[in-house]
């Protein structure tokens, strides 16, 4: 089977006037196969959260390339790569809190839309029957992610764990191969993080979605992650299993074994 994202000595060094380059990563390549969900953990500072903004084009690398589904994308701009099949989350939740959630959700997914200004002014068939067409999407994965009964309300006002959906909804509704998570249970406590990978497994399955995902949480990481990547300074450590990264000495003197 070939990789559905294939990451090749990925590398950003960030140029510093009057002191030394900093490497933020640092030849990092892995594969991720179609239907897997790809863990990256690693102490704060040590790249995670810079390989995806590298992988999404919100930073350009120094060196290395970066293939989904065969096809290099490294060159391509962050509107090209969502095209692509890329959808993404981030660590700090990105909502408009004062539209609604069925608003919210709505208006993610105008990539399904193809009609005209014109269409739109004189309502022609094909706007009324694209308006319909993401209508009835928006209502269906409300439902499925469980919120249609608060689509009323303002997003700014869902409790945190509801507003993590939501945003994670909205990057699903743009119909991606590819869905990375920036540490989607960021702030969250023990009860609230097992409800977050109950979810995530269940859009894993439902969607049939390919999944990236990055956190400190390991009971979220070990729980939902097929293979799991470790950074340390940069640079790939370890790579394996859950069960293999959980007895891996380098690891757990690194990383597992503190705190």
């Amino acid at each position: 089977m070939e990789p559905i994202l294939r990451v090749q000595n990925l590398t950003k060094t960030f140029t510093r006037s009057g002191q030394s380059n900093l490497t933020a990563v640092n030849g990092i390549s892995f594969d991720l196969l179609p239907g897997e969900c790809l863990g990256i953990i690693g102490e704060s500072g040590s790249g995670k959260t810079t390989a995806v903004n590298l992988i999404t084009r919100l930073l350009d690398a120094t060196e290395g390339k970066i293939f989904l589904d065969g096809e290099d994308i490294t060159g391509k701009s962050t509107i090209e790569i969502n095209k692509a099949g890329i959808a993404r989350t981030f660590q700090n939740i990105r909502l408009f809190d004062e539209l609604s959630v069925y608003q919210n959700l709505i208006t993610a997914c105008q990539k399904h839309l193809s009609y005209h200004l014109a269409d739109g002014l004189f309502k022609t068939p094909k706007y009324r029957r694209e308006e319909k067409e993401i209508a009835k999407l928006t209502e269906t994965t409300l439902q499925q992610i469980g919120l249609w009964e608060l689509r009323d309300q303002l997003a700014g006002n869902l409790p945190y764990g509801q507003q993590r959906r939501l945003e994670i909804a909205r990057a699903l509704v743009t119909d991606p191969q590819l869905l990375l998570l920036d540490e989607p249970a960021a702030g969250m406590n023990e009860d609230e993080s097992i409800k977050l990978s109950d979810f995530i497994r269940s859009i894993q399955n439902m969607y049939d979605t390919t999944i990236l995902i990055i956190d400190h949480h390991m009971d979220v990481i070990m729980g939902i992650c097929d293979h799991i990547t470790v950074f340390n300074f940069g640079s790939k450590l370890a790579e394996g299993t859950p069960a293999e990264i959980q007895g891996n000495e380098r690891v757990i003197e690194a990383y597992l074994g503190k705190g």
